[in-house]
């Protein structure tokens, strides 16, 4: 087999267990177009045993007899969509394959799950014990240990959590989600349903594939009202999760009955008392904040308000100065050296994927809203030509399903319309114009065009959205372009400082001597320092910073005092942070990009509701 795209197995049938797979696959052997493995369950995916640092693909592929000659082969392994780390390794393997999924109500597909372990000898305890007490079998065990493939009866039907994990990997184009009952009660539409996705040819009519009930409960051993409330309870909010992002109709099935599961939910909505939280990242806003003392002449009077109000972690570092990997760590508690995200280049969604905190809220039934750059998307430097930062550059990976129940994008950029306005650069000769230099700019914009500015636009959604919060938790998150180049702001944050009597960053004399050649070469590429101060024009774009920083803090205060307007303001949590920091001129360089202090000590704050106590918290370290 020589692993070509066209002998890769392209469709996976990743689960529920016991909601109906085995009747799917009755169905999959009668179809010519379909090239059938040597087993139903191949479970190649999950198999820990393997190196998935180099995973040998062969084996996969010997599961099936012969070349695929145009089929589609598949692989119909239940645990896929439940088991760590699987869908990832799917898409590693085949980023476009196509994937099937099969919903069975919670508590039904637990029951049957646990007769089948108790059939199999596996399980000694009746099921009112599997589902309480024993799941003190998977305290402290690694998600993936051995015991986590048999007593995870209730783990099991977490289904919006799943589905959110396949969406941060596919696109929603590739999933197919379905009701095991429909299976059941109308094959023939579901195969319909399933023959359409996948562009094959009609399934043969050979009837309904009764292949469920092997698996007898024991009479003794049954469920009863109480088990079927306990479980309603563990997938109340999970199931509100999965509802939106699968768009099944659920509505009948017992764990979302009129008698159990309304009321649950009711009781989640009516008393979740949960802190919303308002998270607020500025882009490129280094230490230089009025509360840090970093630089004497910055004023920053929102931030420094709100830093008073809560706790100010003085020494916050960015895992790395990059906009990708810093927001990347952050988000998912774990360090580039976990995700594989160092630079911007490495998208995210194509690096080892730990679930976000955005996703995790969300799955626990936050209302999940977004505006501006909150996560790193790229633009492309060759293909933008003169109209560069006109694009709506944020926008990439902003509107996955998956992360969102609402997302505004960045709006483009406003341009003065001549440029350069620092004198720098003749961009008449664009071409020739290394990339970094595009933007590397400052000045005032004409009066008209403040409300163009992106933030301008991040701040009006955020307003709006805050006071029109749908009645649950929500987590909003503010992304704000500035202090990020280039420095085109309104004249008034200009005017705020005097640029012949603001200090300038301490550059010491032989600076660079004593570090490496790489790191000297690092620093002085590209060759701003030298081009700002032959050009006189240092305390310019220290002003231009400078004014940033407080165009900034003037999105912030608005922001801040919106919701101190709001019926929200004494149950949110409001925590702000700045991505990396920012050289002008220390170590002889600009911008980030380096481990030196000015480019990796950022602002950290976290403001508790009001009239919170707040209780000692421990710091971890990121794994």
């Amino acid at each position: 087999m020589d692993g070509t795209q066209c002998d890769k197995v392209s469709v996976f049938v990743c689960g529920a267990q016991k909601s109906g797979t085995t009747s799917l696959y009755a169905h999959f052997l009668e179809h010519p177009e379909l090239q059938s493995p040597d087993r139903k369950e191949i479970h190649f995916f999950d198999d820990e045993a393997t190196n998935w640092a180099e995973p040998d693909y062969e084996r996969l592929h010997d599961h099936f007899a012969g070349p695929a000659n145009g089929r589609l082969r598949y692989d119909i392994t239940p645990i896929y969509q439940f088991w760590p780390d699987a869908l990832d390794r799917i898409a590693a393997y085949n980023p476009d394959a196509k994937l099937i999924f099969l919903f069975r109500d919670p508590f039904e597909r637990a029951l049957s799950h646990w007769a089948m372990e108790f059939a199999r000898n596996d399980e000694h305890l009746d099921f009112r014990q599997a589902i309480r007490d024993g799941r003190e079998r998977l305290r402290d065990l690694p998600r993936n240990a051995p015991a986590w493939r048999v007593f995870s009866y209730l783990e099991r039907g977490l289904y919006g959590q799943q589905v959110t994990a396949a969406l941060r990997l596919f696109s929603r184009q590739q999933l197919l989600f379905l009701r095991a009952e429909d299976l059941r009660d109308d094959h023939a539409a579901t195969l319909e349903h399933i023959r359409l996705f996948l562009g094959i040819s009609p399934f043969p009519d050979t009837g309904p594939k009764r292949e469920h009930g092997r698996y007898a409960t024991p009479g003794a051993k049954g469920a009863d009202a109480e088990d079927l409330e306990h479980v309603a309870n563990f997938v109340a909010a999970d199931m509100e999760c999965f509802k939106q992002l699968s768009g099944l109709d659920i509505s009948k099935w017992p764990t979302q009955s009129s008698t159990i599961s309304k009321p649950v939910v009711n009781m989640i909505r009516q008393k979740d008392k949960r802190p919303n939280i308002l998270m607020i990242v500025a882009d490129d806003l280094n230490s230089w904040i009025g509360a840090l003392g970093r630089h004497p002449d910055v004023r920053t009077p929102a931030i420094d308000k709100l830093a008073g109000q809560g706790t100010l972690f003085t020494k916050a570092y960015c895992a790395a100065p990059y906009c990708n990997a810093s927001r990347m760590a952050t988000f998912t508690a774990c360090l580039p050296s976990t995700t594989g995200i160092y630079h911007n280049e490495n998208f995210w969604e194509r690096a080892q994927r730990p679930q976000t905190a955005i996703e995790l809220l969300k799955a626990a039934g936050y209302h999940t809203f977004g505006a501006g750059k909150v996560f790193h998307g790229m633009f492309d430097y060759a293909t933008a030509g003169r109209d560069i930062l006109k694009r709506a550059a944020w926008n990439g990976v902003e509107e996955r399903d998956h992360l969102w129940d609402q997302f505004t994008s960045c709006v483009a950029e406003p341009l003065p319309t001549e440029r350069p306005l620092n004198k720098l650069h003749d961009f008449s000769k664009f071409d020739e114009v290394p990339p970094f230099y595009h933007h590397f700019d400052w000045g005032p914009l004409a009066d008209d065009q403040e409300a163009l500015m992106p933030d301008e636009k991040v701040c009006q959604s955020v307003s709006d959205f805050l006071l029109s919060a749908p009645d649950k938790p929500f987590f909003c998150a503010a992304g704000i372009y500035k202090p990020h180049l280039p420095w085109h702001l309104p004249r008034r944050f200009f005017d705020m400082y005097d640029k012949e009597r603001i200090a300038l960053p301490l550059v010491k004399d032989g600076d660079l001597d004593d570090v490496p050649d790489q790191a000297r070469a690092w620093a002085l590429s590209p060759r701003d320092h030298e081009l700002v101060t032959s050009n006189g024009v240092w305390r310019d774009a220290v002003q231009g910073y400078l004014a940033a920083i407080s165009y900034c803090d003037w999105i912030v205060g608005r922001i801040v005092q919106t919701l101190e307007r709001s019926e929200h303001a004494d149950n949110t949590i409001i925590a702000l942070w700045g991505d990396k920091g920012f050289h002008l001129g220390e170590k002889l360089h600009w911008r980030k990009f380096v481990l030196w202090e000015e480019a990796t000590h950022v602002p950290m704050l976290i403001v508790p509701p009001k009239g919170h106590i707040a209780h000692p918290i421990a710091m971890n370290p990121l794994p």
